[in-house]
């Protein structure tokens, strides 16, 4: 049904931007989808976290999407061509570190699994532009936000909130980056806090000019 509705929402009110998270990975429907948004008077930006990733590498709908935002682990399920689950990967990028990030996101897109625009989480937050990093994010280094569920999450809905803006996507990436390790600076998280504790601080962190910070 969330499928469906989408599909609906695509061709009705043709959105500037459709971002797709949690879902579960259904290939034909993704396909649907994406079929839906070439229809409209002018294509949506797409973006795809999670679920909506895997469902969009898979039915073969990558290039159709403009930016994807996977974690390391999702990365190594994009760099190999040949998976269409996660569960699939195989063992050689299993074992990979974080070291390989820039040769996974090579990896990647010239297979043809991903997007032009890639925004890939970690410790180190890594942006990339048709294959090839061109910025990286690490601080503040809070490894505290790793075990909070949500605290990826939010890159994605920040990244879209800039884009929506305006904002180019490259910038858009990076800053969503900065701007989530600020809040999560801000709030003084702990490993036991909540995500909500995180969003709370996003406001006030781009009230404090961040913008012009980063230039």
């Amino acid at each position: 049904k969330i499928y469906q509705r989408v599909t609906e929402i695509i061709l009705h009110d043709q959105p500037d931007i459709v971002t797709m998270h949690y879902l579960q990975p259904i290939v034909t429907l993704m396909d649907k989808i994406c079929q839906s948004a070439l229809k409209t008077d002018e294509k949506p930006f797409m973006i795809a976290d999670a679920g909506s990733l895997y469902a969009a590498k898979a039915s073969e709908n990558a290039r159709k999407f403009n930016l994807f935002t996977p974690d390391t682990a999702e990365l190594k399920f994009l760099a190999d061509s040949n998976a269409m689950h996660p569960a699939y990967i195989s063992n050689y990028l299993l074992a990979n570190s974080s070291e390989n990030i820039p040769e996974l996101i090579h990896q990647s897109y010239s297979s043809g699994c991903t997007p032009d625009f890639l925004l890939v989480k970690g410790k180190t937050d890594f942006i990339a532009v048709k294959g090839t990093v061109v910025d990286t994010t690490s601080s503040p280094d809070l490894p505290l936000l790793e075990p909070i569920g949500g605290t990826g999450d939010t890159i994605t809905g920040i990244v879209t909130a800039l884009i929506g803006t305006g904002m180019p996507t490259e910038r858009a990436s990076y800053a969503a980056t900065r701007i989530n390790r600020l809040a999560g600076q801000r709030a003084g998280l702990k490993p036991v806090s909540k995500v909500t504790e995180l969003i709370k601080n996003i406001k006030p962190v781009l009230n404090e000019n961040i913008f012009t910070a980063m230039d």
